[in-house]
């Protein structure tokens, strides 16, 4: 599974502002957008840029979007916790450190009940959203 924006393979993307975009729009149900007069000229409008992104969410109307910036879900444990606790409405969640030779570690999360799904990284923010995005989107 390759990330829509740069391509980059899931589990070997890293921590960065497109794949927190990638858990926005995947996971948290998200729009990302540069900037609020981007998203109101363009609602499909994709631009990365530095630490200025605003995710756009309608009401259960349709009507009137809220604006607000997008988390640094993948190096920001607080709210990596966020995409945790959407991801728990329908599943559980195993979070693992291993520290196999004493010189190496990495974190192992894993969603689910009888079919597990599990990320790995150095980090527990970025394994919890490489689980997170491999959870919710089906190849």
């Amino acid at each position: 599974m390759n990330c829509p924006h740069c391509n980059v393979h899931i589990d070997e993307h890293p921590a960065s502002r497109c794949l927190d975009a990638w858990v926005a729009e995947a996971v948290m149900d998200g729009r990302p957008f540069l900037t609020e007069d981007d998203c109101k000229a363009s609602q499909t409008a994709w631009t990365f840029g530095q630490n200025r992104w605003v995710m756009s969410s309608l009401h259960s109307d349709g009507e009137g979007a809220s604006f607000f910036r997008v988390p640094t879900y993948t190096a920001d444990i607080a709210a990596a916790w966020e995409v945790v606790e959407k991801i728990n409405d329908d599943s559980a969640m195993t979070l693992r450190w291993y520290n196999p030779d004493g010189r190496t570690s990495y974190f192992s999360v894993a969603f689910g009940f009888s079919k597990k799904i599990e990320a790995h990284a150095d980090a527990a923010p970025l394994a919890i959203c490489r689980a997170a995005i491999k959870t919710s989107v089906r190849d």
